[in-house]
């Protein structure tokens, strides 16, 4: 068995990628707007389209799952 870090974005606009693999990811930046509300922007390779993207979410959380 092989251990898989996935991360689940919080309150992601794009709802088809929500839960995305932790090798896909490219980069992740912290912003905090004018307001003062912290988000961030995730850049990660979409496998399906073959292109990289980037969503902005309000936070992550990390889940650790054994596949075969």
């Amino acid at each position: 068995m092989r251990k898989v870090t996935l991360l689940k974005l919080k309150n992601c606009l794009d709802k088809d990628n929500e839960i995305i693999n932790a090798e896909d990811v490219k980069k992740i930046i912290p912003v905090v707007d004018k307001k003062g509300k912290p988000s961030v922007f995730v850049t990660f390779y979409d496998i399906e389209f073959c292109v990289t993207t980037t969503v902005v979410c309000d936070g992550i959380d990390f889940e650790i799952k054994e596949i075969d």
